[in-house]
C-alpha cells in the first residue's frame, strides 16, 4: 500500500521566530555586544615600570609671559598624575615619580638650557635628580580665548611628547617621541563658549591645564576606552 506523499512544512511560529531573528537578531547582538566591557586601551610608552622618573616641561618664552605660572603647574600636575596612577597600574610599578619642585629648582638655576633638545637636557636632569627616565614635554599652542572673537572662550593645547631613556647618567636616548597631543576644554563645545558669571578664563584655563595633563600622563599606564 502506498502512503500518500505529505510535503512538510514549518508551524507559522517557527517561521516567525526565524524572521524575526533575521531582521532583528544583528540589532540584538550589537546591543549585547556594546554592553561587554571593553579592553583597556595599552600603555603608548610602557617603560617607566621601576624607573626614577622627572617630568621636563618646556614653554616658549610668549606663553610663558602671558601665563607666568603655566609651566610650574603642568610639571606639577603630570608629576602628580603619575603619582597617582602608581599605586594601581601595573605600566608604573615600582616607578618612582621625581619631587616636581626639584625639577623646576634646575630649570631656574639654568635657563640656559631653555628649549634644548631632549637628549641634552637628560643627562643633565639625570645628574641633578638621579632620574634614569625624562619625561619632556614641549608645549606648542596654549590658548583659552577663540581666535576670532574676544567674547568666546574657547581652550586648546598642545604639545610634543617625548621620553629620554638615560643610562649611566651620562647618556641618553629618545626612547618615545609623539607630537600633536591635543587636549580641549570645554571638550564638549570645541567652538567656544561665551563668557560668563560661572565661566571666564581663569575657568577654562583651569579646566585646559587638568585636560592636557591628563592626555599626557595616559600616554604611561593602560586606561579604560573613554579615558585613552
Amino acid at each position: 500500500m502506498t502512503r500518500p506523499h505529505r510535503s512538510w512544512k514549518a508551524p507559522a511560529t517557527a517561521l516567525i521566530a526565524l524572521l524575526s531573528f533575521g531582521l532583528f537578531g544583528c540589532a540584538v547582538l550589537g546591543v549585547v555586544a556594546a554592553k561587554l566591557p571593553q579592553a583597556p586601551v595599552k600603555a603608548r610608552y610602557a617603560g617607566l615600570a621601576g624607573q626614577q622618573v622627572a617630568v621636563v616641561v618646556w614653554v616658549d618664552r610668549a606663553t610663558g609671559f602671558e601665563y607666568n605660572t603655566l609651566r610650574s603647574e603642568l610639571t606639577r600636575e603630570i608629576a602628580r598624575k603619575l603619582r597617582a596612577a602608581t599605586a594601581t597600574a601595573e605600566d608604573l610599578k615600582g616607578t618612582y615619580v621625581i619631587d616636581a619642585a626639584r625639577v623646576l629648582k634646575w630649570q631656574r638655576d639654568h635657563p640656559e638650557y631653555e628649549g634644548r633638545s631632549v637628549n641634552e637636557v637628560a643627562p643633565l636632569i639625570a645628574t641633578a635628580t638621579g632620574a634614569t627616565r625624562v619625561v619632556y614635554v614641549e608645549l606648542s599652542k596654549f590658548t583659552t580665548r577663540d581666535a576670532h572673537s574676544d567674547a568666546l572662550l574657547k581652550g586648546r593645547a598642545e604639545v610634543i611628547v617625548k621620553v629620554a631613556e638615560v643610562t649611566g647618567g651620562a647618556k641618553a636616548r629618545e626612547g618615545y617621541n609623539e607630537v600633536g597631543v591635543e587636549a580641549l576644554f570645554p571638550e564638549k563645545a570645541p567652538e567656544g563658549v561665551p563668557i560668563s558669571q560661572s565661566i571666564n578664563i581663569e575657568y577654562v584655563y583651569g579646566g585646559l591645564v587638568n585636560e592636557l595633563t591628563k592626555q599626557v600622563a595616559v600616554r604611561f599606564f593602560a586606561v579604560s576606552p573613554d579615558e585613552g
